[in-house]
């Protein structure tokens, strides 16, 4: 799997205090997910292919809400909690498998200005 990310980020209004700031950004993100599902059927037959392999791009909306700390000059810490939903549904044997990847996931960062 991977994702690529295109989005815009800025401050959120909050009085003139500068030390912590928060932040949103909106934008959108493809993901590429590979399955694999292994099927065991009831009865040997060998007709039945016993495993699938499926590739998904999908694309999903990217929702991002941080706070960063100006710690020093030219240095800021933070932390973001990243929304995104990526759809990956596969049918195989009359069955059908949601494979896709939703939620919302927690990155700190270091970021470093010149």
């Amino acid at each position: 799997m991977y994702e690529v990310h295109l989005a815009a980020f800025g401050d959120i209004p909050h009085g003139p205090q500068k030390w912590v700031v928060p932040e949103a950004g909106l934008g959108f993100s493809v993901g590429h997910l590979v399955s694999h599902i292994d099927y065991t059927p009831a009865s040997p037959d060998p007709s039945i292919n016993p495993s699938v392999d499926n590739t998904t791009t999908s694309f999903s909306p990217y929702l991002v809400l941080g706070l960063r700390c100006r710690a020093f000059r030219y240095i800021s810490i933070g932390i973001e909690a990243i929304y995104t939903n990526y759809a990956n549904n596969i049918s195989y044997q009359g069955q059908s498998f949601d494979q896709g990847l939703s939620g919302v996931s927690m990155r700190p960062y270091v970021e470093v200005r010149f």
